[in-house]
């Protein structure tokens, strides 16, 4: 009879140790899956995809969940998705930019191609015209100045006077 009753208290103990273990382990996973906000599977799937560079996967959250580990995985993968895109479109004013600057810069090169062009027509009929000028004789035209440059021959005239009117010779 003792061997019965302590038989049977252990086993009633056991079974009594059974059922808190199991509640105790049904209490802690949910409370563990209610911190995680879904299966395990799921956060290291959206962790894999973010780390590929796949910031597409959509995760699907309980309703109000907003403090469980899947909801702040969501939520980052939507900031790292917003900023890419930032950056995608930066890059693109960027480009626009520099290909904005590209086409100025060959109008100017060929405005400034131009104008050198103009100038240098413009140039050589001068530089004919003094040539012509400052070879002919001395009594028709110009003359060389003391800077070596070709003068007309009324300024030096006039130069002339006013040194011998101021009683040079």
């Amino acid at each position: 009879m003792v061997y019965q009753r302590t038989r049977n208290g252990m086993l009633a103990l056991l079974g009594v140790t059974l059922l808190s273990g199991l509640g105790l382990t049904v209490w802690f996973t949910r409370r563990l899956l209610r911190q995680l906000g879904g299966q395990p599977n799921d956060a290291v799937a959206m962790a894999r995809a973010v780390a590929d560079g796949d910031l597409s996967t959509q995760l699907r959250l309980r309703a109000g969940d907003t403090q469980s580990l899947m909801a702040n995985l969501q939520s980052m993968q939507q900031s790292l998705a917003r900023a890419v895109t930032q950056v995608r479109e930066g890059s693109e004013s960027v480009a626009t930019a520099s290909s904005q600057i590209a086409d100025g810069n060959q109008d100017l090169s060929g405005r400034t191609e131009q104008q050198a062009s103009a100038l240098q027509e413009t140039a050589s009929p001068m530089e004919e015209l003094g040539t012509r000028r400052c070879g002919e004789p001395e009594a028709a035209g110009p003359r060389i100045g003391a800077s070596g440059r070709c003068v007309p021959r009324g300024l030096n005239n006039s130069f002339g006077r006013a040194r011998v009117g101021a009683g040079r010779p």
